[in-house]
Protein backbone atom coordinates (compact mmCIF):
# COMPACT_ATOMS: atom_id res chain seq x y z
CA UNK A 1 0.00 0.00 0.00
CA UNK A 2 3.06 1.84 1.10
CA UNK A 3 4.32 1.45 -2.52
CA UNK A 4 1.29 2.46 -4.44
CA UNK A 5 0.82 5.34 -2.53
CA UNK A 6 4.68 6.56 -3.45
CA UNK A 7 4.25 5.34 -6.81
CA UNK A 8 0.94 7.07 -7.45
CA UNK A 9 1.99 10.43 -6.11
CA UNK A 10 5.38 10.13 -7.82
CA UNK A 11 4.95 11.77 -11.40
CA UNK A 12 7.37 10.90 -13.58
CA UNK A 13 9.06 12.84 -16.88
CA UNK A 14 6.51 10.88 -19.75
CA UNK A 15 3.36 12.97 -20.08
CA UNK A 16 0.95 9.76 -20.32
CA UNK A 17 2.00 8.24 -17.10
CA UNK A 18 0.74 11.14 -15.32
CA UNK A 19 -1.91 10.45 -13.01
CA UNK A 20 -2.59 12.12 -9.84
CA UNK A 21 -4.57 9.45 -7.51
CA UNK A 22 -5.75 10.92 -3.83
CA UNK A 23 -5.20 8.10 -1.19
CA UNK A 24 -8.21 8.25 0.73
CA UNK A 25 -10.12 8.38 -2.88
CA UNK A 26 -8.02 4.93 -3.36
CA UNK A 27 -8.77 3.36 0.35
CA UNK A 28 -12.63 3.95 -0.33
CA UNK A 29 -13.05 2.02 -4.09
CA UNK A 30 -10.95 -0.95 -2.29
CA UNK A 31 -13.18 -0.82 0.77
CA UNK A 32 -16.31 -0.87 -2.07
CA UNK A 33 -14.61 -3.13 -3.55
CA UNK A 34 -14.76 -5.42 -0.22
CA UNK A 35 -17.78 -4.75 0.74
CA UNK A 36 -18.61 -5.83 -2.86
CA UNK A 37 -20.68 -2.20 -2.91
CA UNK A 38 -20.65 0.17 -5.52
CA UNK A 39 -20.12 4.47 -4.40
CA UNK A 40 -23.51 5.20 -5.90
CA UNK A 41 -25.32 2.38 -3.60
CA UNK A 42 -23.87 3.84 -0.57
CA UNK A 43 -25.52 6.84 -1.85
CA UNK A 44 -28.94 5.29 -2.74
CA UNK A 45 -28.46 4.16 0.85
CA UNK A 46 -27.82 7.50 2.62
CA UNK A 47 -30.79 8.98 0.67
CA UNK A 48 -33.41 6.48 1.16
CA UNK A 49 -32.06 6.99 4.63
CA UNK A 50 -32.71 10.24 4.94
CA UNK A 51 -35.89 9.49 2.51
CA UNK A 52 -37.06 7.81 5.21
CA UNK A 53 -36.26 10.62 8.23
CA UNK A 54 -37.54 13.38 6.54
CA UNK A 55 -40.94 10.92 6.33
CA UNK A 56 -40.89 9.97 9.99
CA UNK A 57 -39.73 13.98 11.05
CA UNK A 58 -43.25 15.52 8.35
CA UNK A 59 -45.13 12.81 10.63
CA UNK A 60 -44.11 13.94 13.77
CA UNK A 61 -44.81 17.42 12.32
CA UNK A 62 -48.22 16.74 11.57
CA UNK A 63 -48.82 14.86 14.72
CA UNK A 64 -47.92 17.97 16.96
CA UNK A 65 -50.73 20.17 17.06
CA UNK A 66 -52.99 17.15 16.91
CA UNK A 67 -51.01 16.00 19.90
CA UNK A 68 -51.47 19.45 21.40
CA UNK A 69 -55.24 20.03 20.78
CA UNK A 70 -56.37 16.56 22.08
CA UNK A 71 -53.69 17.37 25.06
CA UNK A 72 -55.48 20.89 26.32
CA UNK A 73 -59.18 19.42 25.05
CA UNK A 74 -57.95 16.84 28.06
CA UNK A 75 -56.80 19.60 30.25
CA UNK A 76 -59.68 21.78 29.87
CA UNK A 77 -61.90 18.21 30.90
CA UNK A 78 -59.93 17.58 33.96
CA UNK A 79 -60.21 21.37 35.16
CA UNK A 80 -64.64 20.85 34.62
CA UNK A 81 -64.68 17.69 36.45
CA UNK A 82 -62.41 18.90 39.07
CA UNK A 83 -64.56 22.16 39.60
CA UNK A 84 -67.84 20.08 39.69
CA UNK A 85 -66.22 18.01 42.06
CA UNK A 86 -65.33 20.89 44.61
CA UNK A 87 -68.73 22.68 43.64
CA UNK A 88 -71.10 20.19 45.90
CA UNK A 89 -68.61 20.77 48.70
CA UNK A 90 -68.95 24.46 48.45
CA UNK A 91 -73.18 24.15 48.05
CA UNK A 92 -72.41 21.71 51.17
CA UNK A 93 -71.32 24.46 53.64
CA UNK A 94 -73.49 26.83 52.10
CA UNK A 95 -76.28 24.37 52.71
CA UNK A 96 -75.37 23.45 56.09
CA UNK A 97 -74.74 26.90 57.35
CA UNK A 98 -78.25 27.46 56.21
CA UNK A 99 -79.66 24.40 58.12
CA UNK A 100 -78.05 25.57 60.93
CA UNK A 101 -79.64 28.59 60.89
CA UNK A 102 -83.04 27.23 60.32
CA UNK A 103 -82.79 25.25 63.27
CA UNK A 104 -81.59 27.82 65.39
CA UNK A 105 -84.61 29.71 64.31
CA UNK A 106 -87.19 26.79 64.78
CA UNK A 107 -85.95 26.73 68.72
CA UNK A 108 -86.31 30.51 69.25
CA UNK A 109 -89.77 30.11 67.86
CA UNK A 110 -90.78 27.21 70.12
CA UNK A 111 -90.38 29.35 72.98
CA UNK A 112 -93.05 32.12 71.76
CA UNK A 113 -96.80 31.99 72.90
CA UNK A 114 -99.56 33.04 71.27
CA UNK A 115 -101.15 34.57 74.09
CA UNK A 116 -98.86 37.23 74.76
CA UNK A 117 -97.16 35.46 77.63
CA UNK A 118 -93.56 35.73 77.44
CA UNK A 119 -91.60 32.07 77.95
CA UNK A 120 -88.05 32.34 79.36
CA UNK A 121 -85.49 29.67 78.11
CA UNK A 122 -82.96 29.04 80.87
CA UNK A 123 -80.07 26.75 79.82
CA UNK A 124 -77.32 25.66 81.94
CA UNK A 125 -79.08 26.47 85.12
CA UNK A 126 -76.87 23.98 87.14
CA UNK A 127 -73.70 26.29 85.75
CA UNK A 128 -75.13 29.24 86.27
CA UNK A 129 -76.62 28.58 89.97
CA UNK A 130 -72.97 27.26 90.81
CA UNK A 131 -72.14 30.61 90.34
Amino acid sequence: MENEKKSSTHMNSDPTSVVAVDLNTVLFHELCEILDMSPNDLNILNSDRQERLNNALFQCQMKCPTLTLKFLQAKASMQEIDDSLNGPTINNDSTQENLTELKETIENYQYVSNDGTFIWKVTNVQEKMSK
